[in-house]
């Protein structure tokens, strides 16, 4: 799954990590990954938010286990991963190569039972806000949905058309070797600077002239091109 990450989305998650030390709990949570985005990246600001402001409503919201050791790797919550899971399907979406920081926003907002959903609709950021201020303005998310359902009819219309293409290529190769055929050269036969017939015989200037003739002739229909 991590590989899938971006880097900056890999650092967020290594941040989240340290966040949930300093508040002693033994587990990553959605408002740990949210701390980590807010103090590694100015997303928040790009979406009108001011990450001090966001990190003070997580400590409103958070209350800091005992003091303790920890340790090892810590666990995500289930609201943690489904948060990478909702960030993976918005990465689908978009057909990115590597799930980025947006994605990861766009997972942490849509996880609505997680505290970082809380902390984020708390000042005001909903999903909708977040899309329309990090795309392009005037398109909305379905407008964006309706788009990408195009370019996948456009792209099975160009797979049909390539195989119209192929099987026409394999009549123009059928129309040249019949041609060749009536004046008797085939196909595969070895090329000299005097053309021979499949028999091995030079072909008569008349030939090569026939040749020649039959050739403008399917030419200029526009069966095939030479």
């Amino acid at each position: 799954m991590f590989e899938s990450l971006s880097a900056s989305v890999r650092d967020i998650m290594g941040l989240a990590r340290i966040e949930a030390i300093k508040y002693n709990q033994a587990y990553i949570g959605t408002e740990h990954i949210l701390l980590g985005l807010a103090r590694s990246t100015t997303l928040l600001e790009d979406v009108g938010l001011q990450s001090d402001k966001v990190i003070r409503e997580v400590d409103r919201l958070v209350q800091a286990g005992p003091p303790s050791i920890i340790v090892g790797q810590l666990p995500y919550t289930p609201r943690a991963k489904r948060v990478l899971e909702l960030a993976f399907d918005e990465r689908s979406r978009e057909r990115a190569d590597v799930v980025n920081v947006e994605h990861l926003l766009f997972g942490l907002i849509r996880e609505t039972d997680g505290v970082a959903a809380q902390v984020l609709i708390n000042l005001g950021l909903t999903y909708e806000a977040a899309k329309a201020k990090l795309r392009i303005p005037g398109v909305s998310a379905d407008t964006i949905e309706k788009r990408l359902l195009l370019v996948d009819e456009l792209e099975n219309e160009v797979s049909f058309l390539n195989g119209q293409l192929a099987d026409l290529l394999n009549k123009n190769a059928e129309i040249k070797a019949s041609i060749l055929a009536e004046v008797g050269v085939y196909v595969g036969s070895v090329p000299s600077r005097t053309p021979m017939s499949a028999s091995g015989h030079r072909v008569t200037r008349a030939g090569a002239k026939r040749i020649a003739e039959i050739m403008l002739r399917y030419s200029e229909t526009g069966i095939m091109d030479f």
